[in-house]
C-alpha cells in the first residue's frame, strides 16, 4: 500500500507541475472568493469538494503563491489531489489544480480533472 501511494503521489506531482503554468489568472475570474486565512480556505474547500479529508503536503509560498496536496475518499476509492493557495492583499484564495488520482482496494487507479 505504501508503494501504491508513494506512486500516486510521484504520478500527482508530475502532473501538477505540467499543469501549473496553464492555471488561470487570479485575476481573470469574476466569482473569486478570497480568505482571510489558509484555515478558512481549506474549510470552505472541503464543502465545496466533499471527499477532501487532509492536507498530507505543501510548498513554500513562492511569487504568492503555494501547491498544496491533501487527501481524498470517495465511496470506497482513497487518492490525492492538488490545490493551490493564492495569497492577495493579506487574503488566500484556494484553486483546485485539476488532477486527483484515486484507488481503490483492486489497484485500479482512476485520474479525474477538477475545474
Amino acid at each position: 500500500m505504501k508503494k501504491l501511494y508513494s506512486a500516486l503521489l510521484a504520478s500527482l506531482l508530475s502532473a501538477s507541475i505540467l499543469t501549473a503554468c496553464s492555471a488561470t489568472n487570479v485575476n481573470s475570474k469574476k466569482d473569486v472568493k478570497f480568505y482571510s486565512s489558509e484555515d478558512e480556505a481549506f474549510e470552505n474547500a472541503k464543502k465545496e469538494s466533499t471527499g477532501i479529508q487532509d492536507i498530507i503536503g505543501e510548498s513554500k509560498y513562492v511569487d504568492n503563491e503555494k501547491i498544496v496536496i491533501y487527501t481524498i475518499k470517495e465511496k470506497s476509492n482513497v487518492g490525492v489531489g492538488t490545490a493551490t493557495l493564492t495569497q492577495k492583499d493579506q487574503k488566500i484564495r484556494w484553486y483546485f489544480m485539476g488532477i486527483q488520482l484515486l484507488s481503490n482496494n483492486q489497484r485500479e487507479i482512476q485520474i479525474s480533472l477538477v475545474k
